[in-house]
């Protein structure tokens, strides 16, 4: 879907919680993961540690909560 005309992105996968997240990530190999930190089964945190570790894949945590713990933890 173009964006400003010079931008191009696809969305190649998508899950409801963390397991379902990693596997594909490892398949799919995406240049960017958006993901929210608080997810069923394994948080957000946790697949981002994994995809991160061992893909070298940037991850985008995004969350609706404020709490320093949330944040400090997502460095």
């Amino acid at each position: 879907m173009p964006l400003h005309g010079w931008l191009t992105y696809e969305i190649v996968g998508e899950g409801g919680d963390g397991d379902r997240v990693i596997e594909p990530a490892f398949k799919l190999k995406p240049d960017l993961v958006l993901m929210d930190i608080e997810m069923p089964k394994i948080s957000g945190l946790k697949a981002s540690e994994v995809i991160g570790r061992q893909l070298d894949i940037p991850v985008l945590l995004i969350t609706a909560y404020s709490q320093k713990e949330f944040v400090e933890k997502s460095k």
